[in-house]
């Protein structure tokens, strides 16, 4: 008991500078959290927007449920000299990510 009344009779201690500067330390450690965690939910975010439009973009050319148009494929390799052209038919959308299939009647 004679302990505790020394400690709230003392004038030793904190001073408000330093309690001040506590208080800023405390409050740019908060801040750098926050902004991570602001960072962090919008990356998560943008992530799982590309992840659903590359799944549905790969259901679709698996699919084949989408528009079709048609094309010529080109094999090269080693040892060929005359690369030949097989005609088929995409699906999916121009420019994105599309499969494909030969047509029936051959190249």
């Amino acid at each position: 008991m004679k302990k505790l009344r020394q400690k709230l009779h003392s004038n030793s201690g904190e001073s408000l500078v330093e309690t001040l500067v506590s208080i800023v330390i405390v409050v740019f450690a908060s801040l750098l959290l926050l902004m991570s965690t602001v960072t962090a939910t919008r990356f998560n975010k943008k992530a799982q927007e590309l992840s659903t439009a590359y799944t549905d973009e790969l259901e679709k050319a698996e699919l084949q449920s989408d528009s079709s148009w048609s094309g010529k494929v080109t094999i090269s390799g080693d040892g060929i000299t005359t690369p030949p052209q097989i005609s088929v038919s995409y699906y999916g959308q121009a420019g994105k990510l599309s499969s494909y299939t030969v047509d029936e009647a051959g190249g």
